[in-house]
């Protein structure tokens, strides 16, 4: 049997403690307080710097640490931003049409997430170390935020191309093949 108290870590529980502020972001964004969840991608994004440097200096990462990371990575920067683009989009899509809101509000967040999750298995299998290949999906926990802080005051129609345009950058650069040393 598999148990999991003997595999999860102090920085497991940090990576866990970013998923949940990625699940609090989302339940900000339906109850209408978009400025907190943003706080909270932002936490979340401290939280995955943490959670690695921390998993580095008490023995190195492991394949469990490395799975449980991306998970928790799935939820707080491919959902929940594409969450907070999809609130922004298909409010300014919805002036025009219910049609056009419900096509153009999935469409650009789910971007995000699948190319969220193909950048995180690509990296869940990469023998390169001490690189990342591609954006880290964790830019998106402050990316999304300062677009979304950016906007605040613009017609929500402006608002919604800039953040559909920061969906297609966002996922582009996730699976694209330039290479960042790591720190």
């Amino acid at each position: 049997m598999y148990k999991i108290s003997r595999h999860i870590t102090v920085a497991d529980w940090i990576s866990l403690t970013a998923a949940l502020l990625g699940f609090a972001a989302l339940l900000l964004i339906v109850l209408g307080y978009a400025a907190l969840a943003a706080l909270a991608m932002v936490i979340a994004a401290i939280a995955d710097y943490l959670d690695g440097r921390i998993a580095r200096r008490l023995g190195g990462s492991h394949d469990w640490g490395k799975q449980v990371d991306s998970l928790c990575d799935v939820v707080a920067f491919a959902v929940a931003p594409a969450f907070l683009a999809w609130s922004i989009i298909a409010s300014g899509a919805a002036s025009y049409s219910l049609g056009l809101a419900v096509t153009l509000g999935f469409m650009f967040p789910a971007m995000v997430i699948v190319a969220g999750i193909l950048r995180l298995a690509r990296y869940n299998i990469s023998t390169i170390r001490g690189l990342y290949v591609g954006m880290p999906i964790t830019m998106n926990g402050i990316i999304f935020p300062v677009v979304w802080l950016a906007t605040f005051g613009l017609s929500i129609e402006i608002s919604a191309v800039i953040m559909a345009a920061t969906c297609v950058a966002s996922s582009v650069l996730m699976v694209s093949n330039f290479i960042i040393r790591k720190r």
